[in-house]
């Protein structure tokens, strides 16, 4: 007699079944989509996760099926894949924030350690069908050395990926950080580039990694299960959406221009010791202010400011002076990016605005050069210590919004 599927095993399958059309849609649309980066090194890397996590779905679907008690050798396929999702993670993050479009997405010892981590699984993939069913039965002993031998490769396996998941975080969150502090450096308008949806994603998939281990020991100690089958399969449908539908509108977080930096900056950059940043550039402080006095003067007269897009590239530009010292005349006497400076004369021009007319908020933030009322708010508040309606009210009493 037929044995009946579970409801939740059922259900499980519908999810995993939709996550892995969602995947597989996802990764030829991002890997051909019409495009000047298509298949630069970030490009690989989220095709190369998309299809990692394709196929962990489809092993799950296997899994859950009636086939892996018929062929329980195929079963757990999918961990095999799993030591390469931090190498695909990084050489995602890597390629989006790099100067450059094309090289290694991860370096080689990011390699080393996911093929070490496979070389480790090795033993329980090449377990015997009925090895694998007492494990999944929860009857499983240690017989043989080959037992002892698997077991031992189960645990430097998990060891090596979580190790290697904790140590990616950490290097995507401090290039995030550094990107960010770059393009504020480098542009007034940064909510296109900042990739705010990557710190989401990342605790997210944090979460649901973590609830997945806890899964697992609970499951094996009490019979307990946090997510369960339904669960685990939705969270990893969550992922790969997430993944897709970013994916497909993320574009590289570095302006084409911006090029690699040029000799003096590159000798001032990787300066070591506590050498102050600028110590080895050829700037004078006289320099400096001149440089700031030039900006201050092309700000006043000319309000290149209203430019939602305005960059270091033009605004230097227009001053006849490198960016790089700009950059360092913005640091140095202001104390200030480019960002900041830039966006505190759009905040100035919009208090003078909401003093001195009865334009709406909303109008006065685009006239003055912000693409969002959010951001506009944001900086507003910051340069002049109120939101833009309370600072009308406190200084123009009769005016309202």
């Amino acid at each position: 007699m037929a044995q009946i599927m579970p409801g939740s095993d059922l259900i499980s399958i519908i999810l995993n079944a939709i996550a892995l059309g969602v995947g597989l849609l996802g990764t030829a649309i991002i890997a051909f989509q019409p495009r000047s980066d298509a298949l630069s090194g970030y490009t690989k890397a989220l095709v190369g996760l998309l299809a990692i996590l394709a196929i962990d779905v489809a092993s799950s679907i296997f899994d859950l099926s009636p086939l892996a008690r018929h062929m329980p050798q195929f079963s757990a396929l999918g961990y095999a894949f799993w030591p390469w999702m931090p190498v695909c993670l990084w050489g995602y993050v890597n390629g989006l924030t790099r100067t450059e479009p094309s090289g290694p997405i991860a370096g080689r010892w990011h390699f080393a350690v996911a093929a070490f981590a496979t070389l480790c699984l090795m033993p329980f993939l090449f377990l015997p069908g009925s090895d694998k069913v007492a494990i999944a039965d929860g009857t499983f002993t240690l017989a043989t050395i080959q037992h002892i031998i698997m077991t031992l490769g189960l645990v430097f396996f998990m060891t090596l990926w979580i190790g290697h998941m904790v140590v990616i975080a950490g290097f995507i969150a401090r290039r995030l950080a550094a990107h960010r502090r770059r393009m504020r450096d480098l542009l007034s308008e940064t909510s296109a580039v900042d990739l705010r949806w990557l710190d989401g994603f990342m605790l997210f998939l944090a979460v649901a990694i973590g609830t997945a281990i806890a899964d697992n020991f609970l499951s094996t100690a009490t019979g307990f299960e946090l997510l369960g089958t339904v669960g685990a399969a939705l969270t990893e449908l969550l992922i790969i959406a997430g993944l897709v539908l970013f994916g497909i509108r993320q574009q590289r977080a570095v302006p084409h221009w911006a090029g690699e930096p040029d000799e003096e900056e590159t000798e001032v950059q990787f300066s070591k010791g506590t050498e102050p940043r600028y110590a080895r550039s050829s700037l004078s402080a006289e320099d400096c202010a001149a440089i700031i006095a030039r900006l201050d003067a092309l700000m006043t007269r000319d309000e290149p400011w209203r430019d939602p897009f305005l960059n270091l590239k033009v605004l230097s530009e227009r001053i006849a002076t490198k960016p790089y010292y700009v950059t360092q005349a913005l640091n140095t006497v202001l104390g200030r990016n480019f960002y900041d400076y830039v966006n505190g004369w759009r905040a100035r021009a919009a208090a003078h605005l909401l003093t001195t007319t009865d334009a709406s908020v909303l109008s006065i933030c685009e006239d003055v050069g912000f693409n969002s009322k959010s951001t506009f708010n944001s900086i507003f508040r910051k340069e002049m210590q109120a939101t833009p309606s309370n600072y009308r009210r406190e200084n123009r009493p009769s005016a309202t919004d």
